[in-house]
């Protein structure tokens, strides 16, 4: 998507050199995650969770670090507007289905990170319950963004909320939080900031 490309490229063109490895892209466009690759190494979070078979191919080929979400349907408009997931076992199995055709196609698994895909299409019980995903699939990174999502209430936007449900994650071995508020989630224990 050439729309997508020229907002990122001038950030990109900045981050990636100083930052290699550690700068994650999202998008579902594989065209726009190859020019992120031409760059240099860049993290690939893909929110469709590879729905796209060219997205497979080219992860596939390049080996980079990748971000699987769980996403229940081919957007996340649709996911909003369909019944809700309300089991924490579907999103497992749902993500393990992608790891596993992955690593069958040579993807090492210490290049997957797992992304429960807190508040697409999920209910808010679930949401909930999937700050400890990290549990449910041993040998796996996991990554939660739980961060001003609507599951938190009212105070979604204030600090606290978001503190606590980043400690529930951590306490059950989240691996990576994706967070608004950097500064706020830097002084909890176990959180090195990058």
């Amino acid at each position: 998507d050439e729309e997508e490309w020229a907002r990122l490229e001038p950030v990109l063109r900045i981050l990636i050199p100083k930052h290699p490895g550690q700068i994650s892209v999202d998008s579902y466009h594989p065209a726009t995650i190859q020019k992120a690759l031409d760059m240099g190494d860049i993290i690939v979070n893909d929110i469709t969770g590879l729905q796209n078979p060219a997205m497979v191919a080219l992860v596939v080929e390049k080996c980079p670090t990748i971000i699987i979400s769980h996403l229940p349907a081919p957007d996340a408009q649709t996911a909003h507007q369909q019944e809700p997931v309300t089991s924490a076992d579907q999103v497992r199995d749902d993500l393990l289905n992608i790891a596993a055709m992955l690593e069958s196609k040579g993807l090492p698994r210490e290049c997957i990170i797992l992304d429960p895909g807190i508040g697409f299409g999920k209910t808010m019980e679930l949401n909930w319950e999937l700050l400890k995903f990290a549990d449910m699939v041993p040998g796996y990174s996991v990554m939660i963004g739980h961060s001003r999502k609507r599951f938190l209430g009212e105070h979604r936007m204030e600090t606290e909320p978001n503190l606590e449900a980043a400690k529930i994650a951590i306490a059950h071995g989240c691996a990576y939080l994706r967070v608004h508020d950097i500064h706020a989630h830097a002084t909890l224990p176990g959180v090195i900031p990058s």
